[in-house]
């Protein structure tokens, strides 16, 4: 895998790499970012992006999730994951997340008060 490099929009995708551990592939526009590391028994996980590791943990209901950097400094907050609206704060900027419909697995990203993207879930 080539050294990871700064995101700067696009498609990104996760994609399953293992089928027995909490293992997934991040790509953004077909070049490898990062690769996801799950934990088996509790939500959270770990990542290394641009060198630098990330590590994700949650509260025990896994509706809040925290992101600390190599210096365990909280570097993200998502609250109310999994609801109809949930909030991500990262870099002082407050994103909101909001389900499209029941029947869609897809979730519509706002910021600043403007829709600027959406997060589904594809079958393949």
């Amino acid at each position: 895998m080539e050294p990871a490099r700064p995101y700067s929009g696009g498609m990104v995708e996760a994609s399953k790499v293992s089928l027995w551990r909490n293992r997934y592939e991040i790509v953004a526009d077909g070049q490898s970012l990062a690769m996801w590391e799950g934990r088996v028994w509790r939500s959270g996980g770990a990542f290394e992006l641009a060198g630098r590791r990330y590590d994700v943990n949650s509260n025990v209901w896994g509706t809040r999730f925290e992101m600390t950097d190599e210096a365990s400094m909280i570097v993200a907050t998502a609250d109310r994951v999994g609801r109809k609206q949930w909030t991500v704060e990262a870099s002082g900027r407050t994103y909101r997340f909001q389900r499209v419909s029941w029947w869609r697995s897809e979730e519509l990203l706002v910021a600043d008060g403007r829709p600027v993207g959406s997060v589904r879930l594809t079958r393949r």
